[in-house]
């Protein structure tokens, strides 16, 4: 698994990648139009790092 930390709007977010992935090129062209993005991801997103305070024993912070 790979863990990225996303920064968007000046706030960080850590978001896992479960899978990485391409439509059809129906389906892609029916959904999105003229203009298909060539991948998609799945993604599962934390809770921002801050959003509690640090753990007490190694100063850092959960997410969940």
């Amino acid at each position: 698994m790979f863990y990225y930390i996303v920064v968007m709007m000046h706030v960080h977010t850590v978001v896992r990648t479960v899978v990485v992935f391409k439509l059809p090129d129906s389906a892609s062209a029916s959904l999105f139009g003229d203009n298909p993005p060539g991948h998609l991801a799945y993604v599962e997103w934390f809770t921002p790092p801050g959003a509690n305070d640090p753990d007490d024993n190694n100063g850092m912070y959960s997410v969940s």
